[in-house]
């Protein structure tokens, strides 16, 4: 038999329970709050309309290797744009953006002669506009295989 005291303290468990499980995400923040890259590549915004998105190199076994960009240029400006990357002051190739338009990076067959990283490092590229100054991103070298299968240097 249930007495008014022993619901009374059941209740109060009850009680005590809930509060104490609810409260488990006070502390913890919410991670759809936290800012990341939902992709293999890097993200940069350049200023005066014109972004980088998913950027990265499709290398080599070996360092010194040929390496293929891949990404996403954006150009919100009324100008066309004209990109440079590189690897070192000799190692450089240019795309050029079209105004309010996009550029995928795959589709143009851009080619760095000699990356001095292989698959699965970090190499420093050298991004340049003319508006932009030059900016140097840490971008991720990745295999040529799954995605990036058909993007072989």
């Amino acid at each position: 038999m249930i007495t008014k005291a022993s619901s009374r303290v059941i209740a109060s468990l009850a009680l005590v329970a809930a509060l104490s499980t609810s409260a488990c995400a006070v502390t913890s923040p919410v991670q759809t709050d936290e800012p990341y890259q939902p992709a293999d590549g890097v993200n940069l915004n350049l200023g005066e309309g014109l972004a980088v998105r998913g950027l990265l190199v499709v290398g080599g076994e070996k360092k010194d290797e040929a390496g293929r960009l891949s990404g996403q240029l954006l150009n919100t400006s009324s100008d066309d744009v004209s990109v440079t990357f590189g690897t070192g002051s000799t190692d450089q190739t240019t795309a050029t953006v079209p105004a309010y338009s996009s550029l995928n990076l795959a589709d143009e067959e851009l080619t760095l002669e000699s990356v001095p990283a292989v698959a699965g490092d970090l190499v420093p590229l050298s991004i340049s506009a003319s508006s932009t100054g030059d900016n140097i991103l840490q971008v991720p070298v990745l295999p040529a295989t799954g995605y990036y299968e058909d993007l072989t240097p």
